[in-house]
């Protein structure tokens, strides 16, 4: 199995703590997309898992 392939079997719950431990609030999806009320990490995963099943 390949990291990519490691990355991309996690479910939405797994995907958006792996996000919120890898990236800053100035460089997230979430944040930018306002689902995320403001850099407190508390409820980082529970906005990327918002974001994540948001639509296009």
């Amino acid at each position: 199995m390949t990291n990519f392939e490691k990355i991309k079997a996690k479910n939405v719950e797994e995907m958006a703590d792996f996000l919120c431990d890898n990236s800053d609030c100035d460089v997230c999806p979430a944040y930018d997309a306002n689902y995320c009320p403001n850099e407190n990490m508390k409820i980082c995963s529970k906005a990327m898992k918002k974001w994540l099943e948001s639509e296009v």
